[in-house]
């Protein structure tokens, strides 16, 4: 029987069918074999759609991927597209007109939108004409993953409707599958390069950092072989890096046997960390000190990495503080005035041993007490209030004197001279005291006070005008009584022998009642006609023998007559003496 002109067809259409699939199939194997092979996602792109035009032999086939910003579908890679027709069809993920398509649904659904009927299906109404013009009579659309999430499409189109059966949507769905792969894989090949380039970088800039460092590094394996190290230790030993690198950690340690460093370094394992001092060996035998900073690390069976400081210079240091310290400390307790160190609470922070000696108390009896607990009861409150200003900065004045009370219960006065301590910034930040005994002092000036005491008594006792007269000023001052010369004792202190009307009589036998001018006053003396007052006074060094009469002149009208007994002073002034004679 002959076959009917539609199983011919169906025949026909069979065999199209299993070309297609043929060829479908082996542009997925390729695209597959693809993934493996390519190095850059450029070219797994453009070769994933060039493979399924040239040898799937669809019409067009490209790959977008979505802009976040815009939500377009950007095209990335095509093939097959003469017309351009990616780029004149725009295609977009979200809700407007252009992304209701067979690319925005595929995305948004994350599923294969399939249309084997593009000019007639409802949803391609915007790109109709487009794909008119192109030829397309059926298309599609695959999401791509990426990191689990859709990134992108790829999108196939064909010249026939219904060319898209199930059998060649699941060998593109595949195809789909693979590129997805090979982007991951690819991303994660970029992500590992990127990495092992920036950890290349970390270790060449450790390593710059490590030999530029001013300290010196080792790297030690637990047998304590070094096995790396920087420039600077070879500076510091004599030795180059070829010859350390042969060496042990005891060939180099100094204040140790093997057997000593051997166990340290089993202790440093276990500890995992350590800071410590120690002292090396230099090539030429010379040593000097280090400070050693370590740490254990488990990589590659175990590993210490050690940091050493050259500190000798600085022991030099310390060791020059320690003996400057010491002799600051002995002149300190030794010197013969007590001194104390008070903190900004007026805390006493260090006292030498004159103060603890000059109160009775023990070094550690003093420090870490205000100073003002020493003080009299009664004098503590005005104490702290002073220290408080000077710590504050108020300038006082000068020394102060207040009693102090011994650890025995007696009192005694000193004479307190502070100095403010200043920091680098100018701020108060403690008092450096010393102490002056003036027990003595005050001793002798409560006994001057009592004699000046008792010579007054004498004096305003006796019948015997008293004043002292300055020479040098030309003037008669403090005088001390006013049985002579009346008036107030103001003005007695100012007025000078030029105020009064004297009448001296130059010789005590020439007695004549005169009313003259006053006697002029010079630095040599009172003269009045040949009587030199300085001549007769000076040469005795005493009481004048006949000592001459003068008429002093009274606050009333009247005149005193007196007799000048004169006799010099400790200083310039004379102290003279009048005896009333009548008036």
């Amino acid at each position: 029987r002959s076959k009917t002109s539609l199983e011919i067809m169906a025949e026909m259409e069979l065999q199209a069918q299993i070309e297609r699939f043929g060829r479908l199939y082996v542009a997925s194997s390729q695209v597959s074999r693809l993934v493996m092979r390519c190095k850059s996602r450029e070219e797994l792109l453009q070769e994933a759609v060039r493979i399924l035009v040239d040898v799937g032999k669809f019409a067009l086939s490209f790959i977008s991927w979505l802009d976040p910003i815009t939500q377009q579908f950007v095209p990335v890679s095509r093939f097959g597209d003469a017309n351009e027709y990616a780029d004149r069809a725009p295609m977009f993920a979200d809700e407007r007109l252009e992304g209701q398509g067979p690319a925005g649904t595929a995305f948004r659904q994350g599923a294969p939108y399939v249309c084997n009927d593009f000019l007639n299906d409802p949803i391609t109404a915007p790109w109709r004409d487009a794909a008119s013009s192109a030829g397309w009579r059926a298309s599609v659309a695959f999401p791509i993953l990426a990191g689990g999430s859709p990134r992108g499409l790829l999108s196939v189109y064909g010249r026939e409707v219904g060319m898209f059966g199930p059998d060649q949507v699941e060998l593109l769905q595949q195809v789909t599958l693979d590129v997805a792969f090979g982007l991951d894989r690819l991303a994660e090949r970029e992500e590992r390069r990127r990495a092992e380039e920036s950890l290349r970088q970390k270790e060449d800039w450790h390593r710059t950092i490590v030999q530029t460092a001013m300290d010196g590094f080792w790297l030690v394996d637990i047998q304590g072989h070094l096995l790396e190290v920087n420039d600077t230790y070879c500076r510091m030993s004599g030795y180059c890096a070829e010859e350390l690198l042969t060496m042990r950690v005891s060939d180099l340690v100094a204040n140790q046997t093997p057997d000593e460093t051997a166990a340290r370094i089993q202790r440093f394992i276990e500890q995992g960390e350590a800071r410590f001092e120690s002292r090396h060996r230099r090539k030429d035998g010379s040593t000097f000190e280090v400070e050693v900073s370590l740490q254990y690390r488990t990589i590659e069976g175990g590993r210490l990495v050690i940091f050493l400081r050259d500190i000798t210079e600085r022991k030099r240091a310390e060791d020059a503080l320690r003996a400057s310290e010491a002799k600051f400390r002995d002149l300190f307790d030794s010197a013969p005035v007590a001194y104390h160190e008070l903190d900004q609470d007026a805390v006493i922070r260090r006292v030498n041993g004159a103060e603890c000696a000059l109160l009775g108390y023990a070094d550690g009896e003093m420090v870490g007490r205000p100073v003002w607990e020493f003080v009299r009861e009664e004098e503590r409150a005005a104490s702290r209030a002073m220290l408080r200003r000077k710590l504050s900065g108020e300038p006082l004045a000068g020394p102060v004197q207040r009693r102090f009370v011994r650890s025995d219960g007696g009192e005694l006065w000193l004479e307190i001279h502070d100095m403010p301590v200043w920091n680098e910034t100018g701020e108060i930040i403690g008092i450096r005291t010393a102490l002056i005994d003036i027990a003595d002092r005050k001793k002798a000036g409560e006994a001057l006070l009592a004699s000046e005491g008792r010579l007054q008594l004498c004096i305003s006792a006796s019948n015997i005008g008293l004043w002292d007269w300055d020479l040098a000023r030309t003037g008669s001052t403090s005088p001390a009584s006013g049985k002579v010369k009346s008036g107030t004792r103001k003005e007695r202190l100012t007025t000078t022998l030029r105020n009064g009307k004297i009448v001296c009589i130059p010789t005590t036998s020439q007695r004549r009642w005169t009313k003259s001018a006053p006697p002029s006053i010079t630095r040599t003396g009172v003269t009045s006609s040949s009587f030199d007052f300085a001549t007769r006074t000076a040469p005795t060094g005493g009481l004048v023998r006949r000592p001459p009469w003068c008429g002093m002149q009274r606050a009333n009208p009247y005149v005193c007559w007196a007799a000048i007994l004169t006799s010099p002073g400790a200083s310039k002034p004379r102290r003279n003496c009048a005896r009333a004679n009548g008036s």
